[in-house]
């Protein structure tokens, strides 16, 4: 498939309301069956960003992700979010690729955002991942992992197409969510897709929206503001493999040399 539609969601989770939030989303997705590829939702969608794990945490075969199996199938598209997992007794920041049919793949947040506290309640990934989608290679992150971009570098044997980061990024540092979507397009060639949260969450921390898209070469598809907003933005694989084949400045990489 050449094109890929991708339907960000940018809204304002009710605070460690699990229940509420996949019911707003499930009134919110109503109407997009055949109209999308990929559905892509902020971090911890079900309760905000919170460290209340042993509460709010779920199990594999837990609620969310039995509903995200439904909500896949009803709209015919893949389902992207992260929320609390608890799995052999550890809690992770667990991002989840759900397909009709119900096939699910995940990756674990690997940065976790020791200001907050998280690296005291959450265990890190160990690598990333990268998902073959309908003929394109997608590299799935989480919010901190933005600021480390050595994550996100091309792999020189298997080149990504599009990178997807699902945040809850504060509104005091959103030129820092801004810039760092547009770099890790700019440096790696590929689509940027940045989906954050918006509102205020039980710290009283607000958030700064502006969810966006990002072309090879950096150029905005679409850029947000700071309400809620559903948006498809369609992403071109012939136009990334055509630019990276003219410029293929991914061959220059010297990773091997300084990064052992």
């Amino acid at each position: 498939m050449t094109e890929l539609r991708v339907t960000l969601v940018q809204f304002s989770p009710l605070w460690e309301n699990p229940t509420g939030n996949r019911a707003e989303i499930e009134e919110l997705l109503e109407g997009l069956h055949g109209k999308t590829d990929m559905v892509v939702l902020p971090e911890m969608f079900t309760t905000g960003f919170s460290m209340a794990a042993r509460t709010w945490s779920e199990t594999m075969e837990g609620p969310t992700h039995r509903w995200m199996k439904i909500m896949a199938n009803r709209i015919n598209a893949a389902l992207i979010a992260s929320w609390m997992v608890k799995s052999e007794g550890k809690y992770y920041n667990r991002l989840f690729w759900v397909l009709p049919g119900g096939e699910t793949e995940y990756y674990d947040k690997v940065h976790l955002f020791t200001p907050a506290g998280e690296d005291q309640v959450y265990t890190p990934g160990a690598e990333r991942r990268v998902i073959s989608f309908r003929g394109w290679q997608i590299c799935p992150l989480i919010c901190y992992d933005l600021r480390f971009g050595y994550l996100a570098q091309q792999d020189q044997d298997h080149l990504i197409d599009a990178y997807i980061y699902i945040a809850s990024w504060p509104s005091a540092r959103i030129t820092a969510w801004q810039t760092l979507l547009k770099a890790r397009a700019i440096e790696n060639q590929a689509y940027v897709v940045g989906v954050n949260r918006v509102g205020q969450d039980g710290h009283g921390v607000l958030h700064g929206g502006r969810s966006g898209v990002f072309d090879g070469q950096g150029e905005s598809l679409f850029e947000a503001d700071n309400q809620d907003v559903i948006q498809t933005v369609i992403l071109d694989l012939k136009a990334v493999h055509t630019y990276r084949d003219e410029w293929p400045f991914w061959k220059d990489q010297k990773k091997d040399k300084f990064f052992k």
